[in-house]
């Protein structure tokens, strides 16, 4: 029952944050002498519920509320890295009105703003974006770009029952923001039937502005996940250009779409990166050619996690040493057994992009995360024998980032298991599939009587005749060529697994033990034997803010 109470408190608290302004305004034109001191107490209150929570990660971005989601928008500026994404506002009048009518929420979408000057430590500012309350924008503002080139940072973004949105920041720290006068400038009426207005991305080019609108383009022969390309001279009246790129049955099944757009140049190619809603919200790009002004062109498609796990929402800004960084709203949240709900929701580790030798992506945490490291340990080189693990009793925890280097063996699967009970009633396990060729999560103990999540959403299964699954294995396709090591990053945060594999492919997965002593790590064999050359980990340093 206390910690019941504490979380009725946490959620009861959270919800009034994004009005908190105004009820504030309210108490002290009505004389109020309690409501700050008030405040000021359950503010307090509200950070000892969040140090003690033992799933709230302390590397991994969160904003304070807990809940947030897509990452809508990255620049970097004036020496600061800014992440823009969308969190929750409530609109006090609103809510006296509906506050009667059942089922109804007055929670509306808002642009949330954080910053750094090192993309690992931030501080948290004031809403950028928020909808207005005279019942326009009843939804509120949704999904859509910083947009790239721009002499002044600009957001574009879509709002629900009007269309595509444009805002200037007044500010260097860009904390205010004006709308432009032509909101909004792309409507569904101002464009053409094909075209669905939703989700819009954009940046200038050779003098002209351009924007990718909208999830799906309904032109014939453009079936699947596709989007619509508009130019303009002014920012404020725009023209349709047509469907921008082809998508292509064997990469992607025509009922997939392409939300939470993001286009931009990587070395001598172009890479665009989305949102696809089904079979489950899930995260993936695309790698070709670009003819400036007109289409792109895929030559090479893949998926930043498999089905079943919910890295949504990419995101991508180019910095001032010339990285093209990714971030992405990690859900993480609907795995059976009973989670921690205020994080369901966290980034994933910020991570460079580049192409390798091949024009293939390569992935690599940045830099900036080896300053948390502190209290390194290592271990000897060890051959880990079929069926026979190797306990590792010095590095062990829930706050850590683990280094591993396997150079030889005949091995048919290797790895490490992690969050591990003594008794091995909880485990995560994670590897490499020599025989599958792929990397891998295996969560299916990562809780006391099991774990596992589900395959499909509800809209996708309404619309295809499918039975729910229920998946305890997420894998990625990953190969090691004859002779390489297999070099492994793994990053543990409280509730986060996130592991970067030869910088060729990161696997990200959430996981909830119970027990508050899983902390164990091991190393494993199966199929033969498996010659680890580096062992080594790290404690990691929190840099949350509450």
């Amino acid at each position: 029952m206390k910690s019941l109470r504490k979380w009725i408190l946490l959620l009861s608290v959270i919800g009034c944050i994004g009005s908190s302004a105004s009820f504030g305004a309210e108490a002290v034109k009505h004389g109020d002498p309690n409501y700050i001191p008030t405040l000021i107490y359950h503010a307090r209150e509200l950070r000892d519920i969040l140090a003690a929570d033992p799933y709230r990660p302390k590397y991994h971005f969160v904003p304070p509320e807990g809940f947030w989601n897509d990452v809508n928008g990255m620049i970097y500026w004036k020496g600061r890295y800014h992440l823009f994404y969308l969190s929750r506002t409530v609109d006090p009048e609103l809510n006296a009105r509906l506050e009667k009518i059942e089922g109804q929420r007055p929670v509306m979408e808002t642009w949330g703003h954080s910053s750094s000057i090192d993309l690992v430590h931030w501080i948290h500012h004031p809403f950028a974006l928020v909808p207005t309350y005279d019942g326009s924008m009843p939804r509120g503002i949704y999904s859509g770009d910083m947009m790239d080139n721009m002499k002044v940072p600009t957001i574009i973004a879509h709002v629900p029952g009007q269309g595509t949105s444009i805002w200037e920041a007044e500010d260097d720290m860009l904390i205010k923001w004006k709308s432009h006068p032509g909101n909004p400038v792309i409507t569904k009426g101002n464009a053409p039937e094909e075209v669905n207005v939703f989700d819009v991305a954009g940046w200038q080019e050779n003098g002209l502005y351009y924007a990718l609108v909208g999830n799906v383009n309904k032109t014939p022969g453009y079936e699947g996940d596709s989007t619509s390309l508009f130019s303009s001279v002014d920012l404020g009246k725009w023209e349709y250009i047509g469907p921008f790129y082809r998508s292509d049955r064997k990469w992607t099944p025509e009922y997939q779409d392409a939300a939470c757009i993001d286009f931009f140049p990587l070395e001598d190619k172009y890479m665009l990166v989305t949102h696809v809603h089904k079979p489950k919200n899930q995260s993936q790009y695309y790698i070709g050619s670009y003819e400036p002004g007109k289409r792109f062109i895929p030559e090479q498609h893949g998926l930043f996690e498999s089905v079943g796990t919910q890295v949504a929402a990419p995101e991508t800004m180019l910095d001032d040493q010339g990285r093209r960084i990714f971030m992405a709203w990690n859900m993480g949240g609907d795995m059976a057994g009973g989670t921690s709900a205020a994080w369901k929701s966290m980034s994933t580790l910020p991570r460079v992009f580049s192409l390798n030798e091949k024009g293939t992506l390569e992935q690599r945490p940045i830099e900036e995360l080896k300053k948390l490291r502190y209290n390194h340990r290592s271990g000897n080189a060890a051959t880990v024998r079929p069926e026979k693990d190797i306990a590792l009793s010095s590095i062990g925890g829930t706050c850590i980032e683990i280094g591993l280097t396997i150079n030889g063996g005949d091995y048919a699967s290797v790895g490490v298991k992690v969050f591990q009970a003594a008794d091995g009633s909880e485990e995560t396990v994670v590897g490499y599939d020599a025989a599958n060729k792929q990397l891998f999560i295996d969560f299916g103990k990562s809780q006391m009587g099991g774990a596992s999540m589900t395959k499909y959403t509800s809209n996708y299964m309404r619309d295809h005749d499918v039975n729910q699954e229920q998946l305890t294995r997420q894998n990625l396709p990953f190969e090691l060529v004859d002779g390489e090591e297999l070099d492994l990053r793994i990053f543990i945060d409280q509730c986060i697994v996130e592991v970067f594999a030869n910088d060729r492919q990161v696997l990200v997965q959430n996981v909830y033990p119970k027990l508050r002593t899983s902390t164990g790590v091991s190393l494993f064999s199966k199929g033969g034997d498996a010659e680890f050359s580096r062992i080594e980990a790290w404690d990691m340093h929190w840099s949350n803010a509450f």
